[in-house]
């Protein structure tokens, strides 16, 4: 995506985004699962940068819990993060643990099965084929069916396996998947980070922006990626209506689907 790698990204136009577009109330009934999971539980990374020099180092902040989505909303907007890394749930206060074992993480159990597609050079058709490969793989033989696919601001997509049967598994077992795909789809595997799939892994949440092309991490409709157009999607720069589409995608087709069977 050469064409939007240069486009600028300041904290004033962040926080306006934050502001006005993040969708707080849907984003946190996902990643409570319509608060069948405690927000407590839930950790998140952040990458705080002083100023809007892109080349300024980001200060992350680790292991930040929250008790309320008024807190998360606060933090946000006074803390503007020019990325938001969504971790495992835990069951340990993160401050305990992190003392008792000397900074190591705090334990993880939950965390969706996050398949990170991304490639180098960026092609869009390439992209297009093996997110169709990979969800026919996903449902048909593994069988899950809670998929979120969401444009990564830049190089690639990333599918979230949502389904709550999923969300416990071990990495034994994450990785046992991720062998079946290298073994029997080596042309999808090469493009797939295995390492995102564990559950101590990051992953960029969706609707966050990308600090370097200022592009929405915007969700999709896998069975319309023919549609989509990467150089279309929205961007910091975009109004509000121009994104309430995946927003109101997001809530009616993926979340409520979701929520009906979790709860």
């Amino acid at each position: 995506m050469n064409s939007t790698d240069k486009l600028k990204v300041t904290k004033k136009q962040l926080k306006a985004y934050y502001q006005n577009i993040f969708p707080f109330d849907l984003f946190i009934k996902w990643v409570t699962l319509g608060n069948t999971i405690p927000l407590k539980q839930r950790y998140f990374t952040f990458s705080i940068r002083p100023n809007d020099d892109v080349l300024n180092r980001d200060f992350p902040k680790k292991y930040i819990d929250f008790t309320s989505i008024d807190d998360f909303r606060s933090f946000i907007l006074r803390e503007v993060p020019y990325r938001i890394d969504m971790e495992a749930v835990r069951i340990i206060p993160a401050k305990k643990v992190i003392k008792e074992t000397f900074g190591e993480a705090p334990i993880a159990k939950y965390k969706s099965l996050v398949f990170d597609i991304d490639m180098d050079p960026f092609n869009w058709d390439i992209i297009k084929m093996i997110g169709k490969k990979l969800d026919i793989i996903i449902r048909n033989i593994f069988g899950f069916q809670h998929l979120l696919y969401v444009f990564s601001g830049k190089k690639g997509i990333h599918c979230w396996v949502c389904d709550t049967h999923c969300l416990g598994t071990l990495d034994s077992r994450r990785l046992e998947i991720v062998e079946y795909i290298n073994y029997h789809y080596p042309q999808i595997a090469k493009y797939i980070d295995t390492n995102v799939i564990l559950m101590g892994h990051n992953s960029k949440v969706p609707f966050s922006i990308h600090p370097l092309t200022g592009y929405v991490c915007t969700p999709f409709n896998i069975d319309d990626i023919d549609k989509v157009n990467p150089l279309k999607l929205p961007t910091i720069h975009s109004k509000k209506d121009e994104i309430k589409p995946y927003i109101e995608y997001f809530r009616d087709s993926f979340l409520s689907e979701l929520l009906d069977t979790s709860m």
